[in-house]
């Protein structure tokens, strides 16, 4: 039964960070109200869609987790104690982490498996075609359940974004080895 606790606690930590991830992508990094244009999160959001590798600092990232952490604990030891809360945090914070890794590999490396090219012509197709769709970066679920959903075809990328990753041919089109098109413009 503890097994089983501590396992549904990770979890539930883990899922909620995708619905985090989500959220804090659509309206803190596109929504756009003068108050919201002012905010950290929303400026180092538009200098990674602007400029080519940037992500915000590691600096930011630990005060990220300094500041949510004790919010998440709180949340889950007032739905389940203790034990739970923490192995919710755990889960939270290790699929935060997890997201940063991922994000930033989407950007700079070939994809290393389907799962990946899949996620990234979805990441890119919010970089380089809509950035009002496709907000997940781990997951496409609330992409779907809040119908921002959007298939990606060949994905549109300007040469100024053009990775070592992608080997264009002449005829500026890559197709990574899971299948994913892009093309250059």
């Amino acid at each position: 039964m503890i097994l089983m606790n501590v396992f549904l606690s990770l979890l539930a930590g883990a899922f909620l960070w995708t619905f985090t991830e989500y959220a804090l992508h659509r309206f803190l990094g596109h929504f756009k109200t003068k108050l919201l244009l002012r905010t950290r999160f929303h400026k180092e959001h538009t200098k990674h869609h602007l400029k080519k590798n940037y992500f915000a600092g590691p600096r930011d990232k630990i005060l990220t987790l300094i500041a949510t952490g004790p919010k998440i604990f709180l949340l889950g030891f007032t739905l389940s104690g203790t034990m739970s809360a923490s192995f919710f945090t755990l889960g939270f914070v290790a699929m935060y982490l997890t997201y940063e890794l991922v994000h930033f590999r989407m950007h700079i490396k070939a994809p290393p498996h389907g799962y990946a090219s899949r996620m990234r012509a979805h990441h890119f197709y919010h970089h380089y075609v809509d950035e009002n769709m496709n907000h997940g970066v781990t997951t496409p679920l609330w992409d779907y359940v809040f119908r921002t959903y959007r298939k990606p075809q060949t994905i549109p990328f300007p040469a100024k974004f053009r990775q070592d990753w992608f080997d264009v041919s002449d005829l500026g089109a890559y197709r990574d080895k899971w299948g994913q098109l892009y093309q250059q413009v």
